[in-house]
């Protein structure tokens, strides 16, 4: 098994989460092109691992992938985000293609990722997602927030991290599983409705 340490909380519990298989696991970090030794997903990951006895494997990423990787994923994704795979196919492919690699994707939901943000329309939804002004958008987010509002209400949920789980990690964490596994095996230990609704049941 492998798991990617960095200077984010989720990494840090994966991390205590293995600590009676931290034999057998292998840790490690992706250094981008524009990371120095003293940045924090660098830092202070090294300086953690020193002080367990542990091996920080730390994969230095390139900055292109080569023209015959970036027409075969053309074929096979939609949309492809091409920089993820400078790292994917530099790191993760040359060192762990044979190791479950895991990650703390989803756990946004549960940490609040727009702590202090409250949404009181349409308007302020678009401008999160970065459609400011856009009619589209701001027609089916005020559906949206017709639609839920109800339920949101009756749970005392926050409109805003229910906008994140669907709208954002949803998206997002999706393409990056299905750009991870074109070279390794991926989960998500966060990944779980009870683990999710056990931990948005916690007051704020």
């Amino acid at each position: 098994m492998a798991i990617p340490v960095s200077g984010g909380w989720e990494s840090r519990v994966l991390l205590a989460a293995s600590k009676d298989i931290s034999d057998k696991t292998y840790y490690f970090v992706y250094k981008h092109s524009n990371y120095s030794d003293n940045h924090p997903d660098i830092k202070y990951p090294k300086m953690l691992l020193e002080q367990l006895g542990l091996t920080l494997n730390i994969f230095e990423c390139s900055k292109n992938i080569s023209e015959e990787h970036h027409n075969n994923l053309g074929k096979i994704l939609s949309f492809p985000r091409f920089s993820n795979f400078n790292y994917l196919f530099s790191a993760v492919n040359k060192h762990i293609p044979n190791y479950l690699v895991l990650n703390g994707n989803v756990s946004e939901i549960c940490r609040m990722q727009w702590d202090e943000i409250k949404i009181k329309d349409e308007y302020r939804i678009a401008f999160l997602e970065n459609y400011p002004y856009q009619q589209f958008a701001l027609k089916h987010y005020k559906k949206w927030l017709e639609d839920n509002n109800p339920t949101f209400e009756k749970y005392n949920y926050r409109a805003s991290d229910m906008l994140y789980w669907e709208e954002n990690s949803a998206n997002w964490v999706g393409k990056a599983n299905s750009e991870t596994r074109i070279v390794a095996d991926a989960l998500q230990p966060f990944n779980s409705k009870k683990l999710i609704k056990t931990l948005m049941s916690v007051d704020k």
